[in-house]
């Protein structure tokens, strides 16, 4: 199992922010970013979400889409 740290840039905290919301109320939910390289990752392995140099949250693959979507 892996651990990957994804770094959120001061220009998309808000949408972030939204994306979080969504997931928590649903239970479950989409991680889009462009990555330039997306990570070498598989369902189970772990995502920390960082924000103004705190960790905000975390969550476990559950799927991994296209280069942009990460399910969570």
């Amino acid at each position: 199992m892996k651990s990957i740290i994804v770094t959120t840039a001061k220009k998309g905290i808000e949408e972030a922010k939204r994306e979080a919301q969504e997931c928590i109320s649903k239970g479950e939910g989409y991680y889009r970013r462009d990555f330039k390289r997306m990570p070498e990752i598989a369902a189970g392995d772990r995502i920390y979400f960082v924000m103004q140099n705190y960790v905000r949250g975390y969550g476990l693959v559950s799927a991994v889409g296209d280069r942009y979507k990460i399910k969570l």
